[in-house]
């Protein structure tokens, strides 16, 4: 019983950790980049509408899905790295978002 109590509270304190983290990461690219989220967010908007007009519909449903994907993957190789996390994304915070901003307009301009 008390292992078990054990395992849960272990499970909730590293969820709560990666949530925090991830909440950080949020809000540290929110100041930093506050003008690329708001870019991409203006593309998947654009990207939606036309999936909601039924315009190629596939190929923009699979364009995000690929967008959503990458920023998943990055997303989970931050937290993974874990507290030192922080200090990586000051230092590659520039190149990062600049390879995402790449990824994403390669994406968007197949």
């Amino acid at each position: 019983m008390m292992v078990s109590m054990m395992m849960m509270v272990s499970m909730m304190m590293v969820s709560m950790m990666i949530m925090f983290s991830m909440m950080m990461m949020v809000s540290m690219m929110m100041v930093y980049r506050g003008m690329v989220f708001m870019m991409m967010a203006s593309m998947m908007m654009v990207s939606m509408v036309m999936v909601y007009r039924g315009m190629v519909s596939m190929v923009m449903v699979s364009r995000v899905m690929a967008m959503v994907c990458v920023i998943m993957v990055f997303v989970v190789t931050v937290t993974i790295m874990g507290s030192g996390a922080m200090v990586i994304l000051m230092m590659m915070d520039r190149t990062v978002m600049v390879s995402l901003v790449m990824v994403v307009v390669v994406l968007m301009r197949r």
